[in-house]
């Protein structure tokens, strides 16, 4: 959707797009994601809103079929997003994207750490799915992260975890 802006979505200009995907999505075989970002800066309530029209849009279509994501700004704290979450009756996993450029002890533990946000969706009954690339991290970081994948899927509190 080149060229549409939060604006845009939020006012309900593209729901006949959203909707379009919609019902692609009912079609495929396994249950597909629908992974919503909006970008960062974006302010809160607009973002809430636009992601909110947008996974309407796509609900109405597709049913449950589709597994809606919210994607948790990069860099924040559940604290400091909680006015852009679009609401748990939408939100089916919150997906968390490691930044490889952030120390790892930061990236498990503290303010806007894999374990405060998967506390926090728990909070929520929702589980999360961690995003994460290979440019720039170490073997040390993969066995780390991996450990820490292994321990929350014990506890029920990942969904899933791409690697890019």
């Amino acid at each position: 959707m080149g060229g549409t802006t939060v604006a845009d979505v939020a006012a309900g200009r593209v729901d006949a797009q959203w909707q379009t995907l919609g019902r692609t999505l009912s079609t495929m075989p396994r249950r597909p994601v629908v992974r919503l970002a909006v970008p960062a800066g974006t302010d809160p309530a607009q973002a809430r809103a636009a992601w909110r029209r947008a996974a309407t849009a796509v609900r109405q279509t597709a049913g449950t079929k589709a597994v809606i994501e919210w994607a948790a700004p990069v860099g924040t704290t559940p604290e400091t997003a909680a006015a852009s979450y679009p609401g748990d009756e939408l939100v089916d996993v919150i997906g968390l994207t490691v930044d490889p450029k952030r120390p790892w002890a930061s990236q498990v533990t503290g303010p806007g750490s894999l374990t405060a946000w998967t506390t926090w969706a728990a909070q929520h009954s929702r589980r999360v799915a961690v995003h994460w690339t290979l440019d720039g991290t170490t073997p040390a970081e993969v066995s780390q992260l991996r450990s820490w994948l292994n321990l929350s899927t014990t506890k029920k509190r990942v969904a899933y975890e791409t690697t890019a």
